[in-house]
């Protein structure tokens, strides 16, 4: 996703500056997706230093490889639809600084990226 907030995906497949960057978040929301081993590696060593929320239409993957600080069993889209008019937008300007300066640092780079038959 060609987004300045999208860091793509994260794993042994991925850049590796979302790998680094995921790895100083204080919180991580994962809506709907699931926690797979080759994507987050050792379960303890995965965002240590954050708290994580994880919703999930599919209650058996809450807890299923990586406990959650709060699991919610509910669709994305309800949950989207109250949580977002609750949040307050806040400056987050070194954030990003950081978050720009890994993804220039460590780019994310697919040989042959636009040939569908690689």
């Amino acid at each position: 996703v060609e987004h300045p907030l999208s860091l793509g995906m994260l794993g042994m497949h991925a850049a590796r500056s979302t790998n680094f960057i995921l790895q100083e978040a204080d919180l991580l929301i994962v809506l709907g997706a699931r926690f797979d081993d080759r994507a987050i590696g050792k379960t303890e060593q995965f965002c240590p230093n954050a708290a994580i929320i994880h919703v999930d239409i599919d209650r058996a993957e809450l807890g299923k490889v990586k406990q959650a600080n709060v699991a919610i069993h509910a669709d994305v889209g309800q949950v989207l639809r109250q949580l977002l008019p609750q949040i307050d937008t806040q400056p987050r300007s070194a954030w990003l600084n950081t978050v720009n300066d890994l993804k220039r640092e460590f780019p994310f780079n697919m040989p042959n990226a636009d040939d569908p038959l690689s």
